[in-house]
């Protein structure tokens, strides 16, 4: 054998053994960590994927707001928008493919809210006691495609008040999303064997069945106008002219599906709503010249931009 003929089986012998001694490629993607306003979020700092899109849009009401929207692919304008009014859906308008994953973040308040440790596995974040649960995908999650949903419930400090990260997967294989969340949330979000204050909070393993709460409305006048809380034909509540924020128990309400209406005295429509299921938020507004019309079920709806100048003779009951 010459000396070229064995410098190349050389050469071979040793490609051969670097591929077959070297690392296995990581599994783990590289992070960067969303930062600054508006992107704060409560306790701990979110990081995500090199690579995903980070975006933040003005979707807010006196109950919730809105941080941002995160995703491997491009994440368009939950909210139609237009000069007297709008609304929004819990997620940007995609369709998630095979193991896709859509990540929301939000800031929600709600009057008498607090903190049920036994909704999910127990965690700490940040120092705060949480919890992670798996569940069935909402009607909103279902509606691009996603077949698994996150919620990460951590309890701000101030009463009423929580951060939470909602993330919409689809399968085969959620394996992977349920932990890349897990390491968004700052590396390992392990279950806490005694929370910040000593007390060892309750958990439970595998999908946690979403909990249905006591379906409510809230019903933002600031109108001239008297106005009846309509749904699917039956009306439900009167909300009396500058009443401001009211929000209205829907116990008497006929079931999901529901078409909602705000009428005036006369029985003129001023604003529809379609809610799929009570597990899903839905808000719409308009803003008359007489002042602002809005109706929220999930979490209500109630503040936002400022009033527009709406249409003359838009008021007339």
């Amino acid at each position: 054998m010459n000396r070229v003929s064995t410098f190349v089986l050389a050469l071979l012998g040793l490609m051969v053994a670097a591929c077959g001694s070297g690392a296995a490629p990581s599994s783990s993607p590289a992070f960067t960590t969303l930062t600054g306003n508006p992107f704060s979020f409560g306790p701990t700092s979110i990081r995500y994927p090199v690579g995903w899109q980070a975006v933040h849009y003005d979707a807010m009401n006196s109950f919730y707001q809105s941080v941002a929207f995160l995703g491997p692919d491009a994440l368009p304008d939950p909210c139609a928008r237009y000069a007297n009014g709008g609304s929004c859906q819990d997620w940007p308008p995609v369709h998630l493919g095979s193991d896709g994953i859509v990540v929301g973040l939000w800031e929600k308040s709600f009057p008498g809210w607090s903190f049920d440790p036994s909704a999910g596995e127990g965690v700490v974040i940040g120092g705060q006691r949480s919890t992670f649960a798996i569940t069935a995908p909402n009607a909103g999650c279902q509606a691009i495609g996603g077949d698994e949903q996150i919620v990460v419930t951590i309890p701000d400090t101030v009463e009423w008040n929580w951060w939470e990260l909602d993330a919409c997967l689809r399968g085969p294989d959620h394996t992977a999303n349920e932990q890349l969340v897990r390491q968004m949330l700052g590396g390992i979000v392990a279950p806490s064997s005694e929370s910040p204050s000593g007390t060892a909070p309750a958990s439970s393993s595998g999908p946690v069945p979403p909990t249905v709460a006591q379906p409510v409305a809230s019903v933002e006048n600031s109108t001239t106008l008297a106005i009846m809380l309509v749904i699917n034909g039956l009306t439900v509540a009167t909300v009396p002219a500058r009443s401001g924020t009211a929000n209205v128990p829907l116990s008497s309400a006929p079931p999901v599906p529901w078409h909602v209406e705000l009428r005036s005295a006369s029985g003129r429509v001023l604003l529809t709503l379609d809610v799929p299921d009570n597990l899903v938020s839905r808000s719409a507004r308009v803003d008359l010249s007489c002042g602002v019309l809005a109706i929220g079920t999930g979490n209500p709806i109630g503040g936002g931009p400022s009033a527009g100048a709406g249409t003359p003779g838009d008021c007339v009951p």
